[in-house]
């Protein structure tokens, strides 16, 4: 009960203060309480708000980091794929030259390119074993159907991609075509 009395004792010096003012002092004194508790109320109300914004912003913020590295995540997971997809093949096609299966292939589907093509290897970025090796050909008086036929055959051959095709139509139902084919291989090593 002591501890009540120590807690009393402060609102019953308040209610005798107020007991005591009179009517102009106490509206006065009503007026300033009320007025401080509004302005307290509302930094505290601006204060929570301000900082929940900001808390908020600092979780989309987190989000979007997570979202990003979770797509750099893939890609590194996708890169890694293709690196051991490349290497399993390039181990499986030992020797595998693009100018001679090429050769072969316009052969098998009697084909001509117009022109002599040359085999070009282009160092990677970022890579210091492969390079990419690519070759281009051009075929005229084709046909659409001997196109598709052509695509789909090279698609099979998994050490071959197409990096590029320029179609371009000519009279009396036939097409021109611009075809380069690419392969990756190792680079040479120089020993001495």
């Amino acid at each position: 009960m002591k501890l009540f009395e120590n807690f009393e004792k402060p609102f019953k010096n308040i209610s005798e203060f107020i007991h005591k003012l009179d009517r102009e002092a106490f509206r006065k004194y009503l007026i300033l309480f009320l007025g401080t508790t509004t302005l307290l109320a509302g930094g505290m109300i601006y204060y929570i708000n301000k900082k929940s914004r900001s808390l908020i912003d600092e979780i989309k913020n987190i989000q979007k980091a997570a979202f990003d590295t979770n797509q750099i995540i893939k890609k590194y997971q996708n890169i890694q794929f293709q690196k051991k997809t490349t290497k399993n093949l390039l181990d499986k096609e030992q020797g595998f030259e693009i100018k001679s299966f090429l050769e072969s292939f316009y052969k098998e589907h009697r084909l001509k390119p117009e022109s002599n093509w040359i085999a070009l290897a282009t160092p990677l970025p970022d890579n210091n074993q492969l390079e990419e090796v690519t070759l281009q050909a051009s075929f005229k008086k084709q046909t659409t159907e001997k196109l598709v036929k052509i695509l789909q055959s090279l698609e099979e051959k998994e050490i071959v991609h197409i990096k590029n095709l320029k179609i371009t139509r000519e009279a009396a139902k036939t097409i021109s075509f611009d075809l380069t084919v690419a392969t990756f291989k190792y680079k040479q090593t120089i020993t001495e």
